[in-house]
């Protein structure tokens, strides 16, 4: 159920920013983008956990955004300004989940190289959310 409520909310919060998203898949998360801009997350990843009568379990999320751009043409720094302020506000969107109890550890690089066949600008964002594991 974490799983669940975590991917959907970054998944809302990407697509209110005008993202298209994709879930994350078995293949690499870029394989499935069909078209930009586009949201792509990794498999969430258990980095800790803690606690035994109300335990705490801490995933690594790695975020993805990607922009259509022409390299060419200079606008890259633009792009990742962006980019960078969306992964911020998809990341700042995770304290509302009703089972996370802390978010941090935010970090953005942005990529050089086109990560799709469509020539894209793209961003990854990477930070930890805390929720509260319940064994149903």
């Amino acid at each position: 159920m974490i799983r669940q409520a975590l991917i959907s909310s970054i998944g809302r919060s990407a697509e209110s920013l005008g993202y298209h998203f994709y879930a994350p898949n078995a293949c690499s998360p870029r394989a499935a983008v069909s078209q930009l801009p586009a949201a792509t997350i990794a498999p969430l990843r258990i980095t800790s956990t803690e606690g035994r009568k109300e335990p705490h379990v801490t995933y690594r999320v790695a975020l993805t955004l990607l922009a259509p751009s022409d390299f060419a043409a200079g606008d890259r720094e633009a792009l990742w300004s962006v980019m960078e302020r969306d992964a911020l506000t998809i990341y700042r969107a995770m304290e509302d989940v009703a089972v996370v109890c802390a978010i941090g550890g935010f970090s953005a690089t942005p990529s050089s190289k086109p990560l799709t066949r469509f020539g894209d600008c793209s961003l990854t964002a990477e930070f930890d959310v805390e929720a509260i594991f319940c064994f149903e």
